[in-house]
């Protein structure tokens, strides 16, 4: 993220432009509650000057990295949010509660209080730049999508946060809809208003209603950092594809050999030909027999580039990708040396971040049907069979296997279970693993075997734990965090 937009003076001319903004609209408003009182005349007019003043002096240049990767993972992210937008409807929920009576509330186990919010491709206009935005337009706050960072906004306070530190998990449910049914929303069946156990009306009530039970998308944005949404779309297609190009857009599709990762289908493939310094090219052979397999989502390479490893969270006979009720990805691993396809596997049900070892061991994670909170992580020897998994009741965030194939590490999302918020470290000679309590998320992990360290690379910097799970640099991350909150955590001046 460019400099000048982290300063305290750069956040300080955003608080001023909306303080002037806001006024000026509430100036113009409140004239029209007295139009016919001459005295009040010069209100309006002070307010239009307080909203051409904001634009004109209080907006600053936002100037950003020209990374390729940067740009491309920005363009894909406005991508996917576009997708979500056109969805005829979408909610913003604001609480949840338990219901102490489902006879009486057509079955349903939460009352879900709900407000209709926007998505955008808009930038403010106290933001100026050669670049696309997106603006989500919530009930009490605003998410400005920047090619680098997230910028918050809730009244006239402001927090900027890093992709790194964002979690987005996506999938879809069934919503009692007792307002009016959306023209692109898919109702699967019906209910009752006052509805017995077994779904059956209950006859004591004469004016007893059905009500339909819609399929809807649900998109969750979190953050340890201050950021909590929770949105339902109307179109679960839609929320379907957004689930895939957002989780596309956190990959690294530069082809570089860093265990890199990339898009393919069946027409290119953006490995082929790329050459490291150790690495073989893939030959025709090898490709024609790859393409024979069908893909269409992304591959990942060793350091070496001897091994490639691709999945596709897709089912091929309900064409549908991301989160859905059936229909098993696909995977397969490929030896660059041989020339030769080892694995050809459909065992899980939605496979996704594969990471690929230099002996042929690799990782994929299973993000189930089910809409719940769970994942397994597996780890396959190079012939596909399974050498260590494990399923947790929580969404799996991130996970990576060592360069070696002898060490991995995966990490869960906060859950109400006693999976959530988890770092499993896994010993794959030993078949063993532990759990650490995560001091801080990560982005990315590294494994210094020589000394049998993990360590954690985070926006605050990088950090240890030991192989049995102690936290070696607890003094480092605190100070880390105090320059970080005094850099970005901007509090409203009182």
């Amino acid at each position: 993220m460019s400099d000048s937009l982290k300063t305290d003076e750069s956040v300080n001319i955003i608080r001023k432009a909306i303080i002037l903004d806001t006024s000026g609209t509430a100036l113009i408003v409140f004239v029209l509650f007295m139009a016919l009182d001459w005295k009040f005349v010069i209100i309006p007019i002070v307010g239009i000057v307080f909203k051409v003043v904001a634009r004109i002096k209080f907006s600053i240049r936002y100037e950003y990295s020209n990374d390729s990767e940067i740009l491309n993972a920005h363009v894909r992210r406005i991508k996917a949010w576009l997708v979500l937008s056109e969805c005829k409807m979408i909610w913003q929920v604001i609480h949840k509660s338990n219901v102490s009576n489902r006879k009486k509330n057509a079955g349903a186990g939460l009352n879900i209080n709900r407000v209709i919010c926007s998505i955008e491709k808009s930038k403010p206009f106290y933001i100026n730049g050669i670049f696309d935005a997106i603006q989500i337009k919530l009930n009490k706050e605003k998410v400005i999508l920047l090619p680098e960072y997230v910028l918050i906004i809730k009244n006239i306070n402001i927090k900027i946060l890093s992709y790194d530190d964002i979690n987005i998990h996506s999938s879809h449910g069934s919503f009692i809809e007792s307002e009016s049914v959306p023209k692109d929303a898919i109702v699967i069946r019906s209910t009752w208003q006052y509805v017995n156990k077994n779904g059956s009306p209950d006859k004591r009530y004469k004016d007893n209603r059905q009500i339909p039970v819609c399929q809807y998308g649900n998109v969750r944005v979190s953050s340890e950092l201050g950021l909590n949404i929770e949105m339902y779309a109307s179109n679960v297609n839609k929320s379907n594809e957004f689930d895939k190009l957002i989780r596309i857009s956190k990959k690294n599709d530069t082809g570089d050999s860093k265990n890199s990762t990339g898009l393919y289908n069946n027409w290119l493939f953006d490995f082929v030909g790329q050459k490291t310094s150790n690495a073989n090219f893939i030959d025709d052979c090898l490709l024609e027999e790859i393409k024979n397999l069908g893909f269409m989502g992304q591959f990942v390479k060793s350091n070496s580039g001897d091994w490639v490893l691709l999945w596709d969270d897709y089912d091929e006979v309900s064409r549908r990708g991301g989160a859905r009720e059936n229909g098993n990805g696909h995977y397969a691993l490929c030896n660059t040396k041989s020339n030769t396809v080892l694995v050809d596997g459909r065992s899980l049900e939605r496979p996704n971040n594969g990471c690929i070892s230099e002996n042929g061991n690799f990782s994929l994670e299973d993000w189930h049907f089910s809409s719940g909170s769970n994942g397994t992580f597996y780890i396959f020897s190079p012939d596909g069979a399974v050498l260590l998994s494990r399923k947790y009741s929580a969404n799996i965030t991130k996970s990576k296997i060592s360069p070696s194939g002898k060490y991995a590490v995966c990490q869960t999302a906060g859950s109400p279970s006693d999976d959530g918020n988890k770092l499993t470290l896994f010993d794959i000679e030993s078949k063993n693993y532990i759990f650490i309590n995560p001091e801080i998320w990560a982005h990315d992990y590294k494994f210094n075997e020589d000394k049998r360290e993990l360590v954690v690379v985070s926006h605050l910097g990088e950090f240890r734990y030991s192989f049995t799970g102690e936290f070696l640099d607890s003094k480092a991350l605190s100070e880390a965090q105090l320059n970080f909150k005094k850099v970005i955590n901007v509090k409203t001046r009182k």
